[in-house]
């Protein structure tokens, strides 16, 4: 539906804003004084509205009411306080206030861009010095609109006097576009329609203009002309999901479009619930901070452990959640830009591009996040061995050291898939060679044979900088020069760059020649060792030694990186025992004004990046270096990891016809679909424990659900009871890994009785649950499901669950209440309405109509694990590696609902196959129980699994009163009764996977 704002629009519910005199001078007023309201007479009153406003929109426009004749048109209803009136600007900080300047602004800055100022200290509130004056609306209007078989049309124009000039000049004409895309799905793109700007391109977000409109569309899209603003409304509720029409009230004003600097707003509810909007580290938790918080994107190296800074990756995509149903935005740009959030509102500041939005109208939570993913992509299925347990180090000094590793997690009984190198592996940090001292290739070779016959995986780290040596010294970098596929300086050559190999230069993912050269390297360094996966790390793109460009005299990596791993291969050789817990050089690794002529490294707007408004370059290429196609690092830097992701995962897919494992540190929108991601450099503190949480669930939003954190913490050395709670989390994260930095404490799960024992225990539990897991993926990867959640992507309608962050579910059926909290030995959690049982005994553990606060003793060795009712969950035997977990027996639980009913699935292949989903060469089962009998019915038998595996127990929890006798078919079988808990042994049943059968009892 798509129109100008009408009557039928009164339902919407606008903001209103508190006033900043209540907060500053803690006097009380009512909204009509404040707007002198009273003092306009009939024939002074100017129209603040449109035709049509209601009540409720004129005074959240800031303006005032008052039905004082029958014909609005002849004395407006809606009129302008008397000072408030058009053209009149007012500083007065009694009025709202809305931020116009950044983080760091001065008086003489702020009031160069037209804005007021006026301190406030004490600050509990976080109230802007730098605020918009009031009415300053400005913006542009509509000059026309035509309707389009997809939607809408239209051009924008100047008004009169634009905004001053410190950001550069206005543009004078835009243009509107706006595209119904789908049913629950609207875009609306403002652009200039004179010159080709930077848009996110095609190669990258693969998504064409649509050509007929929505036959059904569930929202409303509406705008004003003069001055313009638009709003998109849900229709089933008739909630304004985003209103962008410039508030006289000084909420915010119009629509900015300059060359390096884009900025729009919307209203939203005073306290909104918000979610997404990464990467970083959100000390405030999942919940997003409301308060004039400024979120920056742009694509980071630093260590996760700091909180609230941009990180490795970019996700200018949010959701909001109103009633008990959400919706989500997505701002379609890969620019640096501020993300400001404020009470009434959401300001955009982008430094170049265009805003290109989407709105996806949900209802519910899990609607959106499929919504966004059928849009950018859906996530990428992992290899079934992906999901065991992963060990790593940065510092593992050679590979009869890493052969010890695997060794001893074998002889202390804790299971292991897959054993990772990080950079210690290579000559001299050159990507794609071994070193031939610690990791010669023959012996590498015959170690990953060895774990492939053990039924283990071997993953290496590839940096995507290339170490420039002389010719002849480095095939790998002749290569990239020889082939062109470099990125290249202002001046057309090679980018040098300083990270681990010391100068460096980047391949250049935008080459139409690069992924040959990228897949040409990696297949020829999988001749030399057959490994399985790769991980892509300093993708950002780090230049972690070098802000910008750096002579070879100027690059200086840490030199003390590779002479330690030397010491520390020594000292092993020597004595032929653990590492020391710590060594006496450690490294932690990885770490305003317009011009005429583009300012690309500090634009006239500086995005807070770092915290700390540091120049873009910081860390990472000149924003002027040169892509093929003439495209800048200034456009595309938050692109390059995608970039790298897509071209790893289709080398390895061409070169293994093998489903692949690539793990990427940097991400941007789309990702999922190509990689994995784990959240980078955090540290062994109590904190990130449960920002590890934070972060996982946010990706579940952002469409990567394959995330884990180093377990136990990469940086600074882990504690015995830290590690021990950790592992407890961590070993059911999708990705589940233990990784630490050079220098740091070794904290190998065997390395402590105490931990041993808690990793035995989860991780069996984690391995008992794979086939879970592994459905949860099938339905990620074909419908957008999520597979960690949230409690309220379950429960949206229980306000009580908005803030919860400190537990999670796992699918539907799994909820997690960790202790997170140093020396703690109970926890509290929050339990929805719903039947829940205990995981460990099966006893029915909670039940209620409103929901309940329970605290649950938690003794060092435990993890709280709730079944919730109504959920059927597929198992296995756990064995010590995946491969030999899928030689046992499988086994499900049910768990019945208030009503008495379950249901489930269950999807199996063999593991690897490119083509398993897209060529049905899969089985999947579904599962039904009641309160009197259990089905398990093969829908598609397509994977020969192997015959010596069968179904070997059925578990139903919640059966009310002792069966007689439980009947497999016609067969009489085993079962046993305790106090609800029905347990069914079918051994005897030889029940195959691909068996559809059926239980029953009386």
């Amino acid at each position: 539906m798509l129109s100008r704002k009408q009557n039928q629009h009164a339902g919407w519910r606008w903001i209103v804003v508190v006033a900043a005199a209540a907060l500053l001078l803690c006097v009380s007023t009512t909204r009509a004084q404040l707007l002198q309201c009273d003092d306009v007479s009939n024939s002074a009153k100017k129209n603040c509205g449109y035709d049509g406003i209601s009540q409720d929109e004129c005074l959240d426009k800031g303006c005032c009411w008052d039905v004082i004749n029958p014909d609005p048109k002849q004395i407006p209803w809606c009129y302008y306080g008397r000072d408030a009136q058009p053209g009149t600007v007012t500083c007065s900080p009694l009025k709202l206030r809305n931020n116009c300047g950044f983080i760091g602004m001065n008086q003489s800055q702020c009031e160069q861009v037209g804005c007021c100022w006026s301190e406030v200290s004490p600050n509990p509130n976080n109230l802007p010095w730098c605020f918009y004056a009031q009415p300053q609306v400005q913006g542009y209007s509509v000059s026309s609109m035509t309707k389009t078989a997809s939607g809408l049309s239209g051009v924008l124009q100047l008004l009169d006097g634009g905004t001053p000039n410190l950001f550069g000049p206005d543009l004078p004409t835009l243009r509107l576009d706006v595209w119904m895309e789908t049913n629950d799905r609207v875009r609306v793109r403002v652009s200039d329609p004179t010159l080709q700007r930077w848009q996110v391109p095609s190669e990258v977000f693969p998504h064409t203009d649509a050509t007929t409109a929505a036959s059904s569309p569930a929202y409303a899209f509406s705008y004003t002309e003069n001055p313009f603003g638009f709003a998109v409304q849900r229709l089933s509720d008739n909630s304004v999901l985003f209103n962008t029409t410039p508030s006289s009230s000084g909420l915010f004003n119009g629509l900015v479009f300059k060359d390096q600097f884009l900025e729009i707003s919307s209203s939203m509810p005073q306290n909104a619930t918000v979610y997404g909007l990464g990467e970083s580290t959100m000390s405030a938790g999942l919940k997003l901070d409301t308060n004039f918080y400024t979120y920056t994107l742009w694509n980071r190296d630093t260590a996760a452990a700091a909180a609230d800074q941009n990180l490795y990756g970019s996700h200018p995509f949010y959701m909001e959640m109103r009633d008990g149903a959400m919706h989500g935005v997505l701002l379609m740009n890969s620019n640096g830009m501020d993300v400001v959030l404020q009470p009434g509102g959401i300001t955009y500041r982008v430094i170049g591009g265009l805003l290109d939005f989407y709105f996806f109208t949900g209802p519910s939570p899990a609607d959106v996040v499929q919504q966004y993913q059928e849009l950018i992509g859906l996530p990428r299925f992992p290899p079934y061995w992906s999901f065991g347990f992963h060990q790593s180090k940065y510092g593992y000094p050679n590979v009869g050291y890493v052969e010890e590793v695997v060794a001893n997690y074998s002889a202390a009984g804790i299971p292991l898939d897959t054993i990772w190198s990080d950079i210690d592996y290579m000559d001299q940090h050159l990507d794609f060679t071994f070193d031939p001292v610690n990791y010669p290739v023959a012996e590498m070779k015959s170690f990953a044979d060895q774990l492939h016959q053990n039924g283990q995986q071997y993953v290496v780290i590839v940096d995507p900088g290339i170490g420039i040596r002389s010719p002849g010294e480095y095939p790998s970098y002749d290569r990239l020069i020889s082939t062109g596929t470099y990125i290249q300086d202002q001046n057309g050559n090679p980018f040098q760059g300083c990270v681990w190999p010391g100068p460096t230069s980047f391949p250049d993912f935008w080459h139409p020649n690069a992924t040959a050269y990228w897949e040409n390297e990696i297949s020829l360094f999988l001749q030399q060792v057959p490994f399985d996966g790769l991980w892509i790390d300093m993708n950002e793109i780090s230049n972690a030694f070098c802000t910008g460009e750096c002579s070879t005299s100027q690059c200086n990596p840490p030199p003390d990186s590779i002479s330690e791993l030397q010491q520390i291969a020594d000292e092993w050789h020597s004595e032929r025992n653990a590492l020391p817990s710590s060594h006496p050089s450690s490294v932690s690794r990885r770490g305003f004004g317009y011009a005429a002529v583009p300012n690309y490294t500090d634009p006239p707007y500086p995005i807070n990046n770092g915290g700390n408004q540091d120049p873009l370059n910081v860390k990472t290429l000149d924003m002027d270096d040169q892509h093929y196609g003439g495209i800048i690092e200034y456009n595309a830097h938050n692109l390059y990891s995608l970039l790298e992701a897509k071209a790893t995962m289709s080398a390895l897919e061409k070169i293994t016809n093998k489903r692949p494992f690539v793990l990427t540190r940097s991400s941007f929108v789309g990702s999922g679909n190509h990689t994995f991601h784990w959240t980078g450099d955090n540290a062994s503190q109590w904190s990130d424990l449960y920002w590890s949480i934070v972060q996982m669930l946010n990706f579940q939003f952002f469409g990567i659900p394959m995330v884990g954190a180093d377990i136990c913490g990469f940086l600074d050395d882990t504690t015995v009871e830290l590690c021990s709670r950790w592992i407890e989390v961590g070993a059911f994260y999708p990705f589940s890994r233990d990784h630490s930095t050079l220098g740091s404490a070794n904290q190998e799960l065997y390395r402590s009785d105490q931990v041993a024992a808690i990793s035995r225990k989860v991780l069996s539990t984690r391995y008992s649950l794979v086939p879970y897991y592994y459905s949860l993926f099938f339905n990620a990867t074909t419908l957008g499901k999520t597979v960690m959640r949230p409690l309220f992507f379950e429960f949206p309608q229980d306000s009580n669950t908005y803030d919860v962050d400190r537990q999670f579910m796992l699918g539907s059926a799994l909820l997690f209440t960790p202790v997170l909290d140093q020396g703690a030995t109970s926890v509290t959690g929050y339990f929805p309405a719903e039947m829940w049982y205990d995981w460990y005994t099966g006893a029915p553990f909670a039940s209620s109509s409103t929901g309940s606060t329970v605290t649950l003793q938690t003794p060092i060795d435990q993890i709280n694990i709730h079944v919730r009712g109504g959920s059927v969950i597929p198992m296995q035997l756990p064995g010590m590696t995946l491969a030999a977990s899928r030689k046992n027996n499988l086994r499900v639980l049910a768990a019945l609902d208030a009503s008495g009913s379950a249901m489930g699935d269950m999807y199996m292949d063999d593991g690897v196959a490119i083509d398993a989903i897209s060529g049905n060469k899969y089985t999947y089962v579904r599962f039904m129980a009641g309160k009197n009998y259990f089905k398990a019915t093969v829908v598609l038998n397509d994977y020969e699994y192997p015959t010596s595996v069968v179904w070997d127990q059925v578990t139903v929890l919640g059966v009310s009163t002792t069966p007689n006798q439980v009947n497999c078919g016609s067969s009489s079988v085993p079962f046993q009764y305790n106090a609800g808990n029905l347990t069914v042994t079918l051994d005897s049943q030889a029940l195959s996977l691909t068996s559809s059968f059926a239980l029953s009892w009386q």
